[in-house]
């Protein structure tokens, strides 16, 4: 992540499952969350009207629009 916006690591459930999280709500719009443990990505999301992105893949590859 190429941000400046602070990482937030916490322990908490996801689905239900206990994991070890990293999140970041960066100024491109994006909110992410990852486990920590091995960098899986958990949710990769517009949280502002991100107009530039149309999808994301399992690994948080974001797709421009253009």
């Amino acid at each position: 992540m190429d941000n400046t916006e602070t990482c937030i690591l916490f322990d908490g459930l996801f689905h239900g499952q206990p994991r070890k999280m990293l999140a970041q709500a960066a100024r491109n719009g994006i909110f992410t969350l990852l486990d920590r443990t091995n960098g899986e990505s958990l949710v990769t999301k517009g949280y502002v009207g991100v107009n530039w992105m149309k999808a994301s893949t399992p690994r948080a590859n974001l797709f421009p629009t253009g």
